[in-house]
């Protein structure tokens, strides 16, 4: 796409932070801008985030990375996403409500429906996802025999992808192959949304986005985007994909036999497929990914880095005001200090699963813990382990 003096813009809607990339052409990042994102816990469950907010933050980030550049010099912006995370859109292209983030588990009396209509066998093998509450069906559902009158006056449930692409400037509601999959069941071979499991859950086909290509032009930048980050009206807009399917693509993980560990929000371990395969246990995602043609395989823990946000916003504020204080990032503060404690933390074991757990074992209800605690264990202790 043009001369390796072009510029590719990517915005990185992730879970705690939006994060701004200006490439070159030929790969290297050339700039970066990182804006944290919070989220809300109004009710037991449930996990949400503003998609207002998003956008702002997104803009902020982009006016920083193209500060003192000519916007002309873009050649085009991409997406990536969070993946089962969910939000109805209204008519006019606008969100209905605060977006449902993969974490939220308001969805889990779905899981026992999807289960009773569907069956873990034929939806493993359908759609390359074991039911559970992460991806994002058992949130759509919620929200079609939940809230009526919010599923009444949505036109579109999409990702984030979904929406920042119609606020980008596209004028059809759209999500790529590797969000989708984790979207809404796919007939995973096929790439495109099962009827069969639909039928059987009463769903209309015709409330869920178009399916296209991670690497498909899709639109060009309109007014508003224009606008608000800065871009130049009329670049050309790539769809983009998941998260973890762009991370991979981004590591080189895109050939058989590479595998990829991505720490974030979450951590995954992520196997590049040359086709579809299975999981004996139905217990591992094969989701379609970024790179055309191809397929993935993750397990994934539902809290890593976010495990260590909490820690430092629970029990951190004295590193916080450090950082504050002297421009310093408060996170190297706790890692210095766990520094000082042995390797092993002195016998203390932390379980993550803060959100429940996925794999190895799919159990929704699975909690945190830190087991071995002793009188000796130190705050040190406890931050190595968990951070």
């Amino acid at each position: 796409m043009g001369t390796e003096s072009d510029l590719l813009l990517s915005l990185d809607l992730g879970t705690t932070a939006i994060k701004v990339g200006l490439f070159s052409a030929a790969g290297p990042l050339l700039r970066f801008a990182l804006r944290e994102q919070s989220l809300s816990f109004p009710r037991p469950n449930r996990v949400e985030q503003s998609l207002l907010r998003s956008w702002q933050l997104a803009a902020e980030a982009t006016r920083e990375v193209l500060a003192d550049l000519d916007s002309r010099m873009v050649a085009a912006v991409v997406l990536t996403n969070q993946r089962g995370s969910v939000v109805p859109i209204g008519r006019d292209g606008e969100p209905l409500t605060d977006l449902i983030v993969w974490m939220d588990h308001r969805g889990l009396g779905q899981v026992d429906r999807l289960h009773a209509l569907v069956g873990a066998e034929t939806y493993y093998r359908t759609s390359g996802h074991p039911i559970g509450p992460i991806t994002g069906v058992s949130k759509i559902l919620w929200l079609q025999h939940k809230a009526p009158n919010t599923w009444e006056r949505t036109s579109t449930v999409g990702p984030p992808q979904t929406l920042f692409l119609k606020w980008l400037g596209c004028d059809e509601a759209l999500v790529d192959f590797s969000s989708g999959s984790y979207l809404f069941p796919c007939d995973i071979r096929k790439k495109e949304w099962s009827r069969e499991i639909a039928a059987r859950l009463s769903f209309p086909l015709e409330k869920l986005p178009r399916l296209v290509p991670a690497t498909e032009v899709v639109g060009r930048v309109g007014a508003r985007a224009s606008r608000d980050l800065g871009l130049l009206q009329g670049t050309p807009i790539v769809a983009g994909g998941g998260d973890g399917q762009c991370a991979a693509a981004g590591t080189g993980v895109v050939l058989p036999g590479s595998v990829m560990v991505n720490i974030g929000t979450a951590t995954g371990v992520q196997v590049y497929l040359a086709e579809p395969t299975f999981d004996p246990e139905n217990t591992l995602n094969c989701a379609a990914h970024v790179v055309p043609g191809a397929w993935e395989m993750e397990g994934h823990t539902q809290a890593s880095g976010t495990v260590f946000r909490w820690l430092r916003d629970e029990f951190g504020s004295a590193e916080m005001l450090e950082a504050e204080q002297s421009g310093r990032d408060a996170y190297d503060l706790l890692v210095a200090e766990a520094s000082q404690a042995p390797p092993g933390s002195e016998g203390l074991a932390f379980l993550p699963t803060f959100n429940g757990s996925e794999a190895p074992i799919v159990d929704p209800f699975a909690r945190g813990a830190l087991i071995g605690l002793k009188l000796s264990h130190r705050r040190i202790h406890v931050t190595l382990r968990m951070g």
